[in-house]
């Protein structure tokens, strides 16, 4: 981006669910530990994460992977689910533009 500019664009990090960007029979979801650390070196690093979700030769999303994305979600639920910093006041040594 340019560091002059007025707008803000975040950085978008596009990964799919399985090993390549389409379905294929003999492919199955990634893992759900590498779909974890995929989540903390993307959006952990303040990224945008698409995550690529292809359906079957029939149009739907396989169980498999429907299953994957419920267990993704559950387990960022769970580890964020508690605040680490309650009572913790943020403040800024700097700002854009010395505001």
């Amino acid at each position: 981006g340019d560091p002059q500019g007025t707008d803000w664009l975040p950085p978008e990090c596009d990964v799919s669910i399985r090993p390549g960007w389409f379905w294929h029979k003999n492919e199955t979801a990634k893992p759900l530990s590498e779909l974890l650390q995929i989540y903390y070196n993307s959006v952990g690093r303040n990224c945008v994460l698409l995550l690529n979700v292809p359906p079957n030769t029939t149009g739907l999303i396989s169980e498999g992977d429907i299953q994957r994305l419920r267990e993704f979600r559950a387990a960022i639920n769970k580890i964020f689910s508690h605040n680490l910093a309650p009572d913790c006041l943020v403040k800024a040594s700097s700002q854009r533009g010395g505001k």
